[in-house]
């Protein structure tokens, strides 16, 4: 007999006190290609887990954003209503049924009966089910309203002045952009309050002296200054306001760099003079400070963001260059501008693709990191830029990776000299320039000396730095605002990225517009 309750199948239930004894599993009763969701309210007042199925995404509901791997216990710490484990989600943490009815609480503080929690909604132990409910995620999260945010994970709820991992996990970067309204959920006991001074937001308490959520834009703000002045009213709005300073690290700290509350903050920039370009740029940067247990989720993650829908079946998980080159030739196919090319200058170029930066090392619990001078450091440390690039190429993308487009281009040579004008003043001069980090000089050949051979250098102006616009940090500006993509010749009709620069307009004026086929210099392959 079908149980129908809000609309849809209810396919299991489960007493939580059961919970604690037995790993939850849906495998068998769960049917492919259907959307499942949470009884928020058998959850948090019947003390059920319920989950009921659709074979159409439902009008409304909320989702949970977290990390599998998430801040642990305290010593001695444990769930005052226990935890359980999911059949299927063996690496992940075990889920605080207390952690699950604060979100519960949350979801129906906003008026929403069903919550999407993809550890429990999502048959962990079928693949095709997994593929399916992969490709159709982005979808879930842009009906989401809100999607309730848990910093720290599935373990516990942690308070604003804790650092939590959740800004750099590659899923996470969709379920903040996604959604209609996205909500955090903290560990709080200072009642409703508001943020005053350069940032505006507020903080709604959901469980009385123990739960609150706010805005994460709010919350990446306060990360990035470390700290939020508020004023709440502990005793109703009779009573004397009180006025303190919290301090707030909850996104992060500085020992792991602030690049990726920077990046996710401007990505969800939306001023009605903001452009596509401008956001998924912003997409493009913090996506590369992210990191995943799986190499090709970093490329999944993403691409709903783009309005692309890869076959995730056809990507082995450790393809992560052949999932990006699927990617950005459907990008590339639609008509796009290049907002992927030099995610930031202070990133060497990958070995293979060589218009994105090379890919940092991932892991299911750490943080993305790179190799500098020797040493393996946070991404987040490195990428901090504080612009985006605008007016880049169109073009198209081959199989092997390799960008075909048309740009301004100058063909270059080394200069004994060694650097020594001042960034400020780079290219002025209409003839020289230095590359980013780099340990000499460069000049331009003269139009009547260009006739490329087997190893020509040239250096292609392939945007303008812009800078992103937050109100609460000010407006910055530049004299060297074009940026030079420095290519080698290695093969007929085919160059890769050796170096960046930036430099005045002064040293552009009046390059002819060529043709290049960038990438390499080494080969795909799967």
């Amino acid at each position: 007999m079908v149980n129908t309750i809000l609309g849809g199948e209810a396919i299991i239930e489960v007493p939580l006190d059961k919970l604690r004894t037995e790993p939850f599993d849906i495998t068998s009763c769960a049917n492919l290609h259907r959307y499942r969701f949470i009884d928020t309210d058998a959850f948090a007042n019947q003390n059920l887990l319920r989950v009921i199925e659709y074979a159409e995404l439902p009008e409304r509901f909320s989702t949970i954003s977290y990390v599998w791997k998430g801040n642990p216990l305290l010593e001695g710490q444990q769930p005052p209503l226990g935890s359980f484990r999911v059949v299927g989600a063996d690496k992940a943490d075990p889920v605080s049924i207390d952690v699950v009815k604060s979100a519960c609480y949350v979801a129906l503080h906003y008026d929403q009966l069903l919550i999407w929690l993809d550890k429990v909604c999502i048959a962990q132990a079928i693949s095709e089910d997994k593929h399916w409910q992969i490709q159709v995620m982005g979808g879930i999260y842009k009906r989401a309203d809100p999607c309730i945010i848990l910093p720290g994970g599935l373990s516990r709820l942690p308070p604003l002045e804790e650092p939590t991992s959740w800004v750099g996990r590659a899923w996470t970067l969709q379920e903040a952009l996604l959604p209609r309204s996205t909500k955090v959920l903290f560990k709080w006991k200072h009642g409703t309050g508001a943020v005053q001074g350069v940032m505006a937001g507020g903080i709604q308490e959901i469980e009385p002296g123990e739960t609150a959520v706010s805005d994460v834009t709010t919350l990446l703000e306060g990360t990035m200054r470390s700290r939020m002045e508020v004023v709440t009213l502990p005793n109703g709005p009779d009573q004397r306001s009180t006025e303190f300073t919290a301090p707030t690290q909850i996104f992060g700290s500085e020992s792991l760099g602030m690049g990726q509350c920077l990046s996710l903050r401007c990505a969800l920039l939306n001023n009605p003079s903001d452009t596509r370009e401008l956001n998924e740029s912003a997409i493009w940067k913090s996506a590369v400070m992210r990191t995943s247990s799986r190499a090709v989720d970093m490329v999944f993650s993403i691409m709903a963001l783009f309005d692309v829908q890869l076959d995730t079946s056809k990507f082995h998980q450790d393809d992560r260059r052949g999932a990006t080159i699927a990617l950005l030739q459907e990008l590339m196919q639609s008509g796009r501008r290049a907002s992927w090319m030099i995610i930031s200058l202070a990133l060497q170029p990958d070995n293979v693709i060589s218009t994105i930066p090379v890919m940092p090392r991932t892991s299911v619990g750490g943080v993305a990191q790179i190799e500098k001078d020797g040493k393996l450091v946070s991404v987040g440390t490195v990428v901090n830029e504080y612009w985006w690039l605008k007016d880049t190429p169109t073009g198209e993308v081959d199989g092997l990776g390799y960008f075909k487009f048309s740009a301004p281009a100058r063909m270059v040579r080394k200069v004994v000299e060694p650097v020594h004008m001042k960034t400020s003043e780079n290219g002025m001069d209409g003839k020289k320039f230095n590359a980013y980090h780099g340990e000499h000089q460069w000049e331009l050949y003269g139009e009547e000396e260009e006739v490329e051979g087997p190893d020509a250098v040239w250096a292609i102006h392939v945007g303008v730095e812009t800078f992103f616009n937050i109100p609460a940090f000010g407006v910055a500006a530049t004299r060297t605002p074009l940026v030079l993509m420095i290519v080698k010749k290695h093969g007929e009709n085919k160059y890769h990225r050796i170096q960046v620069a930036e430099v005045a307009e002064a040293l552009s004026q009046g390059w002819s517009t060529r043709t290049f086929n960038v990438g390499g210099p080494d080969d795909y392959k799967k």
